[in-house]
């Protein structure tokens, strides 16, 4: 279990490298975006057409597997259309809540059990995020914007819970192929109708498009959503917290920007509340699946 743990925390690592490497892409952050959805098809098809895996899905395990592109593709195109009307800042800081949405559905519609020690932890989590992203704030000026946000942590929370599911009945390979091409053409769409630059036009472009899907979908998304069939949904979700601890230090080493020693103890009582929380999961035996 341990090692699904490490999995994730580096799953998540590489999200964030894709979210930096986005800053450097030639063609508009939907289509960037697009890409890191479509590129990936190319493997995960040639995977299953080399293992001959012949699994069949039902119509309905093949209609949520696209719902679940669909959501993935919502979740980063409105992420993307909210830093428009509000600041990189404030969005981040409204999109790091979909682990508090996610937990929200597991105890309140799907019913998953946890102790009273885990709502402190989440609690604890919360106060972390504040004083993480305390140089963020919320302006009223930007309302447009961080509600886009909100709605983006809400189809995220979407994905990762309807993934969950799925992986209790299909492979994760054949889930997030047709995942990933359902969302692509979503976000190709909203690309053109945004009318972004969708052709990539120099070899460097070309570059960072794969190495965007490399990291933010193949060894991000993909290899998270492999690991979370073994580890609750209340433990997986609140793991995304670490999320934004990456960015500040990816930050810091990329690009020289400092933070506050608000932001410091932000850091440490986030790092403290996964594991606090990975603790009391463990204890009350809903840490795993198996």
């Amino acid at each position: 279990m341990n090692r699904d743990f490490f999995i994730i925390l580096f799953a998540l690592s590489n999200l964030i490298v894709a979210s930096v490497l986005i800053r450097y892409s030639e063609v508009g952050p939907i289509t960037s975006f697009g890409y890191r959805l479509l590129l990936p098809c190319i493997f995960l098809y040639s995977f299953l057409a080399i293992t001959k895996d012949e699994e069949k899905l039902s119509k309905k395990s093949l209609y949520i597997a696209a719902l679940t592109g669909f959501f993935l593709a919502l979740d980063l195109a409105f992420y993307s259309i909210s830093l428009i009307y509000t600041s990189i800042a404030e969005a981040s800081l409204l999109t790091n809540l979909c682990p508090f949405i996610t937990t929200f559905i597991a105890i309140i519609f799907l019913k998953e059990k946890v102790s009273l020690k885990y709502y402190f932890v989440l609690l604890l989590a919360f106060l972390g995020l504040l004083l993480l992203m305390s140089q963020a704030g919320l302006s009223s000026r930007h309302l447009l914007g961080n509600w886009l946000a909100i709605v983006s942590a809400v189809f995220y929370a979407l994905f990762i819970i309807l993934s969950k599911q799925l992986r209790n009945s299909c492979s994760t390979f054949r889930m997030m192929f047709i995942a990933s091409l359902s969302g692509s053409i979503v976000l190709f769409i909203l690309a053109f109708i945004f009318n972004e630059q969708i052709i990539p036009t120099t070899a460097r472009s070309i570059a960072i498009l794969l190495a965007i899907a490399l990291f933010g979908h193949l060894l991000g998304n993909i290899l998270y959503i492999s690991r979370i069939k073994h580890i609750s949904l209340a433990m997986s979700s609140l793991v995304l917290l670490v999320g934004p601890v990456f960015a500040l230090l990816y930050g810091y080493v990329l690009f020289r920007e400092t933070f506050s020693i608000q932001q410091l103890v932000g850091m440490f009582i986030i790092i403290l509340s996964v594991y606090l929380g990975k603790k009391v999961l463990e204890n009350s035996k809903v840490y795993t699946n198996r």
